[in-house]
């Protein structure tokens, strides 16, 4: 994201006819701990309906590490997913200046 000192592109997959980014990558994004992102998300859990955000399963971790270039990057810890709306929700919960500045990123990125 121009601007925000994020190193190279954050991966965009396919999953659930969504397009979503991992936690981690999020948490990357607003310059957070991946723990602290998850913490804050799961206690605002009410912001964050199933079109937003929601947990990988056993089969899809299957189908993502089976993919040889995406091996390094899925974990087994049944990681969450953010759509672009959960995307634009993070900086509401987490109240700091990044956020703010990433989430007029985020929105200004889809409606390009």
């Amino acid at each position: 994201m121009d601007g925000l000192g994020i190193k190279g592109k954050i991966p965009i997959y396919g999953i659930r006819n969504e397009k979503v980014i991992f936690e981690k990558d999020a948490a990357e994004i607003y310059g957070v701990k991946t723990k602290v992102l998850r913490k804050k998300v799961l206690i605002n859990r009410a912001r964050f309906p199933y079109d937003f955000m929601f947990r990988l399963t056993d089969e899809e971790l299957k189908v993502l590490n089976s993919r040889s270039e995406e091996k390094k990057k899925v974990d087994k810890s049944f990681p969450y997913v953010f759509t672009e709306r959960g995307l634009s929700m993070i900086s509401c919960v987490l109240e700091t200046e990044l956020a703010v500045k990433v989430s007029i990123q985020v929105v200004r990125s889809f409606v390009h």
